[in-house]
C-alpha cells in the first residue's frame, strides 16, 4: 500500500509541476521491449503472470521522473510451442525498434529460439519473472540496438 501511495504522490507532484511550468518538459525517447511467453494454451497462467509482472515493471520504471527513456512493452504469444516461438522471436528480433526482450517461460521454446536471437543480435533476459533492474541496466547507451554487423 505504501508503494501505491508513493507512486500516486509522485505522479500528482509531477503533474502539478508540469502544469505550473516549474519543471521543463523534456521529450524522452521511447524504447520498446518485447515480452514473449505463453499467453494461450495449457501454460497460459504463468505466461500471463509473467506478462503482468513485466508490464508492472515497465509502468514503475516509466513513473520514475529520472528515467532516461519511456519504455513500451510489445507482447507476443509463443503458445509454449517451439515452432510458434521461433516465428514470434523472428518477428520481435527483426523489428529494430525492439532493443531487448523478456522471453520464453517454456524451456523447449527457449532452446529452439537461441539461434534466432543470436542471428539478429537481440538482447534478452530469460526467466519466469523479469529482473527489471538488471534489464534496465543492460540497455545500450543509445536506444538503437547494437549488433555485431553494425560495429
Amino acid at each position: 500500500m505504501k508503494l501505491i501511495n508513493k507512486l500516486l504522490l509522485l505522479t500528482c507532484g509531477a503533474l502539478v509541476a508540469v502544469a505550473t511550468g516549474t519543471v521543463p518538459v523534456l521529450a524522452k525517447e521511447t524504447v520498446k521491449l518485447a515480452f514473449i511467453g505463453p499467453l494461450s494454451g495449457g501454460n497460459s497462467a504463468p505466461g500471463i503472470g509473467g506478462r503482468n509482472s513485466t508490464q508492472l515493471a515497465v509502468q514503475l520504471r516509466n513513473a520514475d521522473p529520472s528515467a532516461k527513456y519511456i519504455f513500451e512493452l510489445v507482447t507476443l504469444d509463443d503458445e509454449c510451442k517451439p515452432n510458434i516461438g521461433i516465428q514470434v522471436a523472428t518477428k520481435a528480433a527483426s523489428d529494430r525498434s525492439i532493443i531487448a526482450g523478456v522471453t520464453h517461460y517454456c524451456s523447449a521454446v527457449g532452446i529452439a529460439t537461441v539461434d534466432t536471437y543470436a542471428r539478429f543480435g537481440l538482447r534478452r533476459g530469460v526467466g519466469r519473472h523479469p529482473a527489471r533492474d538488471h534489464l534496465w541496466q543492460r540497455l545500450p547507451r543509445n536506444s538503437s540496438r547494437q549488433r555485431d554487423d553494425d560495429q
